[in-house]
């Protein structure tokens, strides 16, 4: 969701009057900070970083300080997140018996939520054109070309990893949502069936083609799992009819 605030540049009309009122109090805040992003992808679930997030929190002891600053862990770049409160906070609502009451401070969180993603990729997005080896941590999910992103957490804070990324000045490039893709934009159905084209960008075709593999494959395995278990059963009620006969 951040990242396709992001790239509509919906917070950057409010950016640009927060600009021009530091312009008269003598401050020179940078042009496009919040967006519009011309050339955002889509970030996708990746069970593969999942699983580096994990190595990472069971075997290194010596984590950074500053959760403000990036991770770096093997051929990876991570962040620390630090919203589990909320994740604590939404199931501690399961307790509330009154449904509209619950759905309420839900959707609140919901909101809530956002806005502490907002404010600490604002703490840490770059300010100025940035330079080779400078640390953005959480901010790094704002970097354009990434697709995949992958977390693991603690009951109190979360540590998320994505893919290296060739060095860039600029976490994304100015400009209307989905006009500077390498692909095509993301499409939505809406309840009435018109097909309305969204703000971010689909990932390249062999992101796409791994992913379909991967799905792929579980679906195999999942089926030949569902195979097996009906070759056992099978197995059992014959031992068992078997055993009665004798």
């Amino acid at each position: 969701m951040v990242r396709r605030i992001f790239a509509a540049g919906d917070i950057a009309k409010i950016y640009q009057l927060i600009k021009k009122a530091g312009v008269l109090l003598g401050a020179d805040l940078p042009d496009g900070l919040l967006g519009p992003a011309a050339d955002m992808y889509q970030l996708k679930w990746s069970r593969r970083l999942e699983q580096v997030s994990y190595e990472y929190m069971e075997t290194v002891k010596d984590k950074p300080k500053d959760p403000r600053n990036s991770i770096h862990y093997k051929n990876y770049i991570g962040f620390f997140w630090i919203g589990n409160i909320l994740n604590l906070l939404k199931d501690a609502l399961e307790i509330i018996p009154f449904g509209k009451v619950k759905d309420a401070i839900k959707s609140i969180l919901e909101y809530v939520e956002v806005i502490v993603i907002l404010v600490w990729m604002l703490i840490t997005i770059p300010k100025k054109e940035i330079k080779e080896g400078d640390n953005f941590g959480p901010a790094e999910a704002i970097f354009a070309e990434r697709y995949e992103i992958g977390c693991w957490s603690d009951p109190w804070f979360s540590v998320c990893f994505l893919d290296r990324i060739p060095f860039r000045k600029r976490p994304f490039k100015l400009g209307p949502a989905c006009t500077l893709c390498s692909t095509h934009c993301e499409f939505w159905q809406q309840m009435d069936k018109t097909i309305e084209e969204g703000d971010l960008c689909v990932p390249p075709q062999p992101h796409q083609e791994k992913m379909l593999e991967v799905v792929t494959e579980a679906a195999k395995n999942s089926a030949i799992m569902s195979n097996m278990g009906r070759v056992w059963i099978f197995l059992l009620i014959l031992i068992l009819v078997l055993s009665i006969r004798k």
